[in-house]
């Protein structure tokens, strides 16, 4: 392969090779590929010497066309991040401190953040947050339409907004999503939220009042004030996506285990970016997907600088109380 190749009729004096004038350097590499008896593609640029590595939006863009899930291990798999102190400091913190936004520029765009529930986020450097895979593989998909699945306080769905995707974000937490929207104004970007619980299936449940990142679904709480909606649901109000980004804390069992769900996706075409927050999904989705190019992304390990914790001390956030 090389990027002036061409193709076509061409002419030449009677005795005389023909000859199509190079449109620049020229620049050889081959690839080899190969596809599995279970109809798996894998492929891999080699040039003269050495490795090329590919360029990773390519990779997305041919993957997109062939049913391709990507997977992301999540950080909580890292040990450090189970030690009992760490749970424990966890735990002290979200109850002492008090809860008030902090906005920070990430990608050159302003987020709000809340400086009890999302501490990991305030204690990252930027750099560090934005050598996330996800932005990488969103950037692959700009002008097209994403569904973020528990988007949080909108870091990935306000990037993928500011390269003109329209974006539908999904979230549990109201609180979450009053950090979003007013991110999104304070950046004129227009995205389309939803404060439901995004399911396979329809169902009640108890809405968390925190805008953490490891809110989860109680649907077996008391009073129960919500309602789930299903992918076939959202697909009916908002139209098929090229990208579904889920990150949902572990209830993304539920669709590696769903023959429809994965039929739908390969039907539509969808590439499906999900964080994986067990071992054993990995499996799982390994063993029920073989019909998939699946892709595994290594997230960075969650380490925080605690001297980053602290609140300037002419901060001008505003606070957010728990209802």
């Amino acid at each position: 392969m090389c990027f002036d190749h061409a193709a076509g009729r061409s002419y030449g004096r009677r005795g005389k090779t023909p000859v199509i004038p190079g449109t620049g350097k020229r620049f050889r590499c081959n690839m080899i590929s190969v596809i599995s008896n279970r109809g798996r593609l894998h492929f891999e640029s080699h040039k003269r010497k050495g490795l090329l590595r590919t360029n990773p939006h390519q990779c997305y863009r041919i993957a997109g066309a062939l049913n391709m899930c990507i997977f992301l291990s999540s950080g909580r798999f890292d040990p450090l991040m189970q030690t009992k102190a760490i749970r424990s400091a966890a735990r002290v913190w979200h109850k002492w401190f008090p809860s008030f936004a902090i906005p920070r520029k990430i990608h050159g765009l302003k987020i709000y953040f809340d400086f009890r529930d999302n501490p990991a986020y305030i204690a990252s450097s930027a750099e560090r947050l934005q050598c996330s895979p996800e932005f990488e593989i969103i950037a692959s998909f700009a002008g097209k339409m994403i569904w973020d699945i528990g988007c949080n306080v909108g870091l990935f769905s306000l990037y993928a907004s500011s390269l003109g995707c329209p974006v539908i974000s999904f979230d549990i937490s109201s609180k979450a999503l009053r950090l979003f929207e007013r991110s999104a104004a304070k950046n004129r970007l227009s995205c389309q939220t939803v404060n439901r619980a995004f399911s396979t299936r329809t169902f009640l449940y108890k809405a968390p009042a925190s805008a953490s990142t490891e809110n989860r679904v109680n649907p077996d709480a008391l009073a129960p004030d919500k309602k789930s909606m299903t992918y076939l649901e959202a697909a009916s109000t908002f139209g098929i996506p090229q990208l579904i980004k889920m990150d949902i804390e572990g209830a993304e069992a539920e669709f590696i285990e769903s023959q429809e769900f994965k039929r739908w996706i390969l039907n539509n075409h969808i590439t499906w970016l999900v964080e994986l927050h067990r071992p054993a999904y990995k499996e799982r989705l390994i063993e029920l997907w073989p019909e998939c190019l699946l892709k595994e992304c290594q997230k960075p390990p969650a380490l925080v600088s605690l001297m980053k914790l602290t609140p300037p001390a002419d901060s001008t956030c505003a606070v957010f109380s728990d209802n």
